[in-house]
């Protein structure tokens, strides 16, 4: 009923995108939910990668699920018992042109009335995803492509399935604190990225 967490990554070429960085998160992510998940990162990878050469997915995304196990009642499982781990791989190929059009045109934000995750499930990427489908649901109604969660103090928080970011003028990318949104894998590359000396004298210019 609920006591599981997830993360997912994109297969492209056969191979998983950033693998040990999801790995790493969906561990921390088990730990934060009192999950007793007790794989190591190398054992997950070599689960991840066979299940995704087993499936003949060459483009898509690779998911994969912890759950505590099975109830004996309400949530709680008996102590002692294994937790379950799912992967699964699905086919998608890149959308291209939806990408091209985005870079174009840009998206359509609108800030969310859905209140955004208390910090302590915020920042671990759980199955349930209520609050975050409600938000893209209300961003569509309203016409937008994406909704922006509110911080509690009223500021950007992140998207529904994106973190949020702001590439000022002077080169400096800006991020909400990461004390109440998921800490974001691909947002965490790019700040990698641009505190290399080359690229950030580039942005500079």
């Amino acid at each position: 009923r609920g006591h599981g967490v997830f993360d997912a990554c994109a297969i492209r070429g056969g191979g998983a995108h950033a693998l040990r960085a999801h790995v790493e998160r969906l561990v921390s992510s088990a730990r934060e939910a009192r999950i007793d998940f007790n794989r190591d990162a190398d054992e997950i990878e070599a689960i991840v990668m066979a299940t995704i050469r087993a499936s003949g997915v060459r483009d898509g995304q690779v998911r994969m699920y912890v759950t505590s196990g099975v109830a004996r009642s309400f949530a709680l499982t008996d102590m002692g018992d294994m937790a379950s781990f799912y992967v699964a791989c699905y086919a998608k190929a890149p959308d291209v042109d939806g990408d091209a059009r985005a870079m174009r045109d840009g998206w359509r934000a609108v800030s969310s009335p859905i209140p955004i995750k208390p910090p302590k499930y915020a920042r671990l990427k759980s199955t349930n995803y209520m609050p975050n489908v409600h938000c893209a649901m209300d961003a569509s109604e309203r016409g937008a492509d994406v909704g922006c969660f509110l911080t509690t103090d009223g500021f950007i928080g992140e998207g529904p399935g994106a973190n949020v970011a702001f590439l000022t003028p002077d080169g400096t990318l800006r991020t909400p604190p990461a004390t109440e949104v998921l800490g974001g894998i691909t947002i965490r590359r790019i700040k990698e990225l641009i505190e290399m000396p080359a690229n950030a004298k580039a942005l500079r210019k």
